[in-house]
């Protein structure tokens, strides 16, 4: 029955005759909005991460370009 009334105990918190369609209800948005903010993080965290290889690939594709040219400057002579 949704009318069902019920009693939550969550550690500290507790609350009595609650409408148990109430109850799921928050329980279902709670997770759906911890879900949504942990993929969110997620996404800024991984756009960081790759961002920061992009620039680590290019330093290291600055320093290889570097090192042909000095190369071939010692090679001439």
């Amino acid at each position: 029955n949704s009318n069902e009334k019920v009693d939550i105990f969550f550690f500290n918190y507790s609350l009595s005759d609650a409408y148990l369609n109430v109850v799921l209800l928050f329980n279902l948005l709670f997770g759906v909005a911890a879900g949504f903010l942990a993929s969110v993080f997620i996404i800024i965290s991984n756009k960081a991460q790759i961002k920061n290889l992009h620039n680590k690939n290019r330093i290291l594709g600055l320093i290889s370009v570097c090192a042909q040219f000095s190369h071939k400057n010692t090679t001439r002579k």
